[in-house]
């Protein structure tokens, strides 16, 4: 009897565990950015950590992504050149 009352107080947890790690899955599974191999370790991670997993893949995947316009790339190239050429060694002027 003791035992019946275990699993009907478990039974909740069990289907939210199963339920969490379905739709982070799929989540996964649908992320474009993220290799096979990365892929199938953060889905490994889920079914073994669901909850714990989530919160960490959710903070590094899901970071503030911006978007970087056309100029905000040109400056930080030139930013990373300095003004040198491909070779480094001669400066660039105009």
């Amino acid at each position: 009897m003791n035992h019946q009352y275990l699993w009907i107080s478990l039974a909740p947890i069990i289907i939210l565990y199963i339920y969490t790690s379905i739709r982070l899955t799929r989540k996964i599974r649908a992320e474009k950015s993220l290799s096979t191999i990365q892929r199938r370790f953060h889905i490994i991670m889920i079914w073994l950590f669901p909850w714990i997993w989530m919160k960490l893949f959710k903070s590094i995947i899901f970071a503030k992504m911006d978007v970087i316009t056309r100029n905000r790339r040109q400056a930080m190239l030139n930013k990373e050149r300095g003004g040198f050429y491909e070779s480094g060694i001669a400066k660039h002027s105009i």
